[in-house]
């Protein structure tokens, strides 16, 4: 997947990550998608990444694969559920991953002192850039 742009979008009420980009293998049986060249900047997620069952593997925003090349910027994230549903509000989970920017990021909720990570990239945190 290269030169993917994703941007000026309004995304509500998506019970899995707003934003999905890639894959990982599946024990090797699927191929490790090759991610180069994303935008994805100034979006307004809201209350998105709610499914119970699947809380802790899914965010607003979600990239997997071989990343070499991404920025997510100006975005905003919000969940406006009495109780949070989702732990993440970026995740990252590249095999390989250089050149990935996160910057002026905003993550909103009804909650004074929120539970969600703004990002998880553990592992890597060289390639990312804030």
């Amino acid at each position: 997947m290269n030169n993917v742009s994703i941007t000026n979008n309004i995304i509500a009420n998506v019970p899995l990550s707003a934003i999905y980009l890639g894959r990982l293998d599946n024990n090797d049986t699927s191929k490790v998608s090759e991610l180069r060249s994303i935008n994805i900047s100034q979006n307004i997620l809201t209350n998105c990444a709610y499914a119970t069952h699947v809380s802790s593997q899914v965010s607003f925003i979600d990239i997997r694969g071989n990343i070499l090349g991404a920025s997510v910027e100006g975005n905003l994230m919000n969940d406006q559920f009495e109780t949070e549903k989702t732990k993440y509000s970026i995740r990252l989970t590249p095999k390989i991953g250089k050149d990935i920017r996160i910057r002026n990021n905003l993550l909103t909720t009804k909650q004074a002192d929120t539970q969600i990570k703004m990002l998880i990239a553990a592992g890597y945190q060289d390639s990312v850039k804030e």
